[in-house]
């Protein structure tokens, strides 16, 4: 079946193509694609490490949550006030910390589409070089959403950081 359509299509002249698609016989040219591709490959690698120490201190606040909800329970009456205000810290952390994973998760998923756009379109022999600027730029901008967001997280987290004799006072604090 394949052999009929592939001699079927021989026998159409080339104009009649609405597209013209690249020999499998070129290497060279795959492999062009290929090293052009390699940067965006580079990028990816960043933001999966960036995606893991994200995940990481979102699975840090979590358990952080837990702990103190489980003090909340048989809490003093003075210190639950201390232990709301820490726990609503929290979720603010993690509420960052999860807009930041998902604007650097779209950032890989852009940036693995412009890898396919410049497969394809070299593929296909059709200029893809607007989408594919135009995909990257946009790649680019929600990976620096994404970092802010977990900056914003990193400063609270700083700011919500009790070191010293204060902490052991009242229990409630800790960093995590």
């Amino acid at each position: 079946m394949a052999a009929l359509l592939s001699a079927a299509l021989l026998a159409l002249p080339q104009s009649s193509w609405a597209i013209q698609v690249r020999e499998f016989q070129n290497v060279g040219a795959v492999a062009h694609v290929i090293q052009l591709s390699v940067a965006p490959v580079f990028l990816l690698t960043a933001i999966g490490t960036m995606l893991s120490v994200m995940t990481s201190r979102l699975g840090r606040i979590i358990d952080r949550a837990r702990v103190l909800e489980g003090k909340l329970e048989n809490a003093p009456d003075h210190s639950v006030p201390h232990l709301h205000a820490y726990l609503a810290t929290l979720s603010r952390r993690a509420d960052l910390i999860g807009r930041a994973i998902t604007l650097c998760t779209s950032t890989a998923v852009v940036v693995c589409t412009v890898i396919a756009l410049l497969f394809v379109g070299d593929f296909l022999r059709y200029d893809m070089s607007l989408p594919v600027a135009l995909m990257f730029i946009l790649g680019m901008i929600l990976f620096v959403l994404g970092l802010l967001n977990f900056l914003r997280e990193i400063f609270i987290a700083k700011a919500s950081l009790k070191i010293g004799p204060g902490t052991l006072r009242h229990g409630a604090n800790g960093g995590a």
